[in-house]
């Protein structure tokens, strides 16, 4: 039997990821979050169900579920990409009388959800605020002193693959590859130049290969809120990018065969 009393959330959070149940973590040493693989797809999906297509029934069913999931996470990150997204989706090419509706239409709903969500919201992200930001910046400081151990690191990174064997207040790094900062993570790892150039290629490939408006909103809008997480260039990130030009292409050829037609 395990003695619960001597086991500390470090190693309850080690045990679930070396049996890839996803992850699991404690702020206060009392009270576990768990977030489980595809907890990051959340406010992606979301994104999906509320652009303009009609491929599912009962969509709104959906919408509600991924909607609650996106609260309950409590999430900042989540929050500021919904935001980005639900403003330049549903407010680019309207009309004034759809514009002057949806205006109505989101401060009703503001109105009735904004006591429980924000008071929800406001404890969920206070009792992250703390250890969270100090994490990030113990992550900056760890990284960045890494980076700049020699004068040609900044420029061209230590080595893909390249690990820092370093211990902290907040976290032992030794042999780690998963930061919350994963951008920076990767600059540590490529340079400011080699990270420049293939910062540069993903812009020319964003351009060409989502062309539909609505999918290139979805896409930045997982940008801003996956760049401040670990969710960026993994598994998450890949998904979302063969997801989306699939529906790219998919929407571009529906639209072909549809103005054929006429």
């Amino acid at each position: 039997m395990f003695n619960l009393i001597n086991i500390s959330p470090s190693d309850i959070r080690y045990f679930f990821k070396l049996q890839e149940w996803g992850d699991v973590y404690s702020y206060n040493n009392f009270f576990y979050k768990i977030q489980l693989k595809g907890n990051a797809l959340i406010p992606f999906v979301l994104f999906l169900s509320l652009l303009k297509i009609n491929m599912i029934r009962n969509i709104n069913i959906f919408r509600i579920i991924f909607f609650a999931g996106l609260i309950i996470s409590g999430n900042f990150a989540y929050i500021l990409g919904s935001a980005f997204f639900l403003f330049f989706y549903n407010f680019s090419n309207i009309t004034i009388n759809q514009f002057h509706r949806n205006v109505i239409i989101l401060f009703t709903l503001i109105i009735i959800f904004s006591f429980p969500v924000a008071d929800y919201l406001d404890n969920q992200i206070s009792m992250k605020k703390d250890v969270s930001l100090a994490v990030r910046k113990d992550q900056v400081n760890v990284l960045t002193n890494n980076l700049t151990e020699k004068p040609f690191n900044f420029l061209f990174g230590k080595g893909i693959g390249n690990t820092i064997n370093v211990k902290t207040a907040f976290r032992d790094y030794t042999d780690d590859i998963y930061f919350e900062l994963q951008p920076l993570y990767f600059i540590n790892q490529m340079g400011a130049v080699n990270f420049s150039v293939f910062l540069f290629l993903n812009v020319i490939f964003f351009l060409k290969k989502m062309r539909l408006k609505s999918i290139k909103i979805v896409y930045l809008s997982y940008i801003i809120y996956a760049v401040t997480n670990p969710y960026i260039l993994d598994t998450n990130h890949v998904i979302v990018i063969i997801s989306l030009i699939t529906l790219d292409n998919y929407l571009r050829n529906e639209n072909r065969m549809y103005s054929s037609t006429l």
